[in-house]
């Protein structure tokens, strides 16, 4: 399991729950990046509708423990009981306790997944002090204005991953969110928290955490509605079930959308 981590830096990571009856695909192509969104254009229902969703699905559902986790009053006070002034630190020994020893089986079952199987995470990235973010296995700057160079790449360590295009997108995003409360700080723009000092910092970073996995999972929820809706089209299409002509110009610029990232 990978853990994006944040030692007293800024980590990351992915993400929605499967809606019931869909069938859930294992991903194609080993060790190597793909795709869970249908291409623009693609053809015929077989191709439009044909997605790895168990990988999708277990990443928004990894997003949103790792989510709640940061929101929990309770691990936030009991970091802070356990030394206040390093209690970031205290708090980010939790969070990666909690995620080897209960985040797979929380996930997997709010994804809806049998708990056997193992399916790869995102690797690392770190966004530092200098609010810059790296990918840990190569050192490489990374930033959201480069999400599609790092998939055009085969040799970046992002797209080595046996994960969707997706949820590497939707975490470099999660990472630009870090980078943002970053900058923010060093310029002192942050507003305090109150409650002293060491407690500010406490629930800023635990805050900055919690929002930036909420945007990950979010993130990958647009990207499945996007790959139901254009499923859901080429469905009609193949069927030419439409009320009027209208209707079928509609679905077709639909399926000519490009990929956002």
């Amino acid at each position: 399991m990978n853990l994006r981590r944040r030692m007293r830096e800024v980590g990351s990571r992915g993400l929605v729950v499967l809606a019931a009856g869909v069938a859930l695909l294992a991903p194609a192509d080993a060790d190597a990046v793909f795709a869970c969104l249908p291409s623009r254009n693609c053809q015929g229902v077989e191709q439009c509708c044909k997605k790895p969703l168990r990988q999708l699905a277990l990443q928004v559902a990894r997003a949103s423990v790792r989510r709640d986790f940061y929101r929990s009053q309770q691990n936030r006070d009991d970091a802070f009981k356990k030394g206040a002034w390093d209690s970031t630190q205290h708090m980010e020994r939790a969070f990666k306790d909690y995620v080897r020893q209960n985040q797979e089986r929380i996930a997997k079952e709010r994804a809806g997944l049998p708990q056997e199987g193992q399916y790869d995470d995102v690797p690392d990235l770190t966004t530092k002090d200098d609010c810059k973010t790296y990918i840990d296995a190569s050192g490489k700057q990374v930033s959201i204005k480069d999400i599609q160079s790092v998939l055009d790449d085969p040799n970046n360590p992002l797209t080595k991953a046996n994960v969707c295009k997706e949820a590497i997108a939707a975490a470099i995003m999660h990472e630009d969110d870090h980078q943002d409360r970053c900058e923010l700080k060093k310029a002192g723009k942050l507003p305090s928290k109150g409650g002293g000092w060491a407690r500010g910092e406490l629930e800023a970073y635990a805050d900055d955490e919690a929002e930036a996995y909420a945007r990950e999972a979010e993130t990958l929820r647009r990207y499945r509605r996007q790959a139901a809706q254009r499923c859901t089209t080429a469905k009609k299409l193949a069927a030419n079930d439409f009320k009027n002509a209208q209707d079928r110009v509609k679905a077709l610029k639909l399926m000519k959308q490009p990929r956002s990232w």
